[in-house]
């Protein structure tokens, strides 16, 4: 089978430390599948199977019209995932009253918005007036490095309030005695496996240090999995008060280091293509 990996048109394809789907290729090589990267979908050639692989929160339109004739189309219907227009995660506030707990401060971009200020360098005026715009918005906001955790609501400042660039959403973090917990799920196809990382910090990220052995994930995040049509990528997710509450949403996954965690996974994984174009 022909495998087509779709990316954007300013994607450097030269950059394969960036992504995890360049990990995985070798694996799928190996068992037979002929991997083709493409940026931009001007010229789609012919593939048994397209990977849309725009690393963009949302992602531009002319792609989902590009890869219509396409039968099988991994994350076609996963086009943006900010984090306001992400499904039933019942984390968002509006405003500053009716919530008495703590609440964390976060981008509605993914990862800060900085694949979109990133590309934003990268692209010609001549390009889509819609995509320019929307970049341009990301480039101007002021990065966020850290995500700020207030006692209540009601202690936001007014200016975060007013930002659309930014949302408020309840802390409702996993505990595990004074430490803090949170899950990482990834999907390739027909295979799934989770790990978690627990660290003294509230916002926990990932660090090789800190990760354990692979678990158990949770059936509520596998059905939410099926109804955002995440086929690749991966959700972040806390276990809170018997509930899985998803934090992010990821189809481009961003990676990988050098950690054996790293080629475990991508080796576990990567027969999940084969088993679901079989299935």
């Amino acid at each position: 089978m022909r495998l087509l990996i779709l990316h954007h048109d300013r994607a450097d394809l030269r950059q394969i430390e960036t992504h995890y789907v360049f990990a995985f290729c070798p694996h799928w090589e190996n068992q037979g599948v002929e991997v083709v990267h493409l940026a931009g979908c001007a010229h789609l050639p012919p593939a048994d199977l397209v990977l849309l692989h725009v690393d963009l929160s949302v992602v531009p339109e002319r792609f989902s019209r590009a890869l219509r004739a396409y039968p099988r189309v991994w994350n076609r219907t996963c086009l943006d995932i900010r984090k306001r227009r992400l499904p039933d995660r019942g984390l968002l506030l509006a405003a500053p009253g009716g919530y008495p707990g703590p609440v964390i401060i976060k981008t509605d971009l993914n990862c800060g918005g900085f694949s979109e200020r990133t590309l934003f360098r990268k692209l010609k005026w001549t390009s889509d007036p819609r995509e320019l715009w929307r970049n341009f918005q990301a480039a101007r906001t002021p990065e966020q490095r850290s995500y700020p955790i207030y006692p209540t609501a009601a202690d936001v400042p007014a200016a975060v309030w007013r930002d659309p660039d930014r949302v408020v959403e309840k802390f409702l973090p996993e505990r595990e005695g004074d430490s803090y917990v949170v899950r990482w799920a990834y999907f390739c196809g027909a295979r799934q496996m989770a790990f978690r990382s627990v660290s003294t910090k509230p916002v926990v990220r990932w660090s090789p240090g800190d990760v354990e052995r692979p678990i158990p994930i949770s059936p509520e995040i596998v059905a939410y999995r099926e109804r955002i049509g995440l086929d690749y990528g991966k959700i972040d997710y806390v276990e809170h008060e018997g509930r899985s509450l998803v934090l992010d949403v990821n189809k481009t996954i961003g990676g990988p280091g050098r950690s054996e965690r790293d080629s475990f996974l991508t080796g576990q994984l990567a027969p999940g293509l084969l088993e679901w174009y079989s299935a």
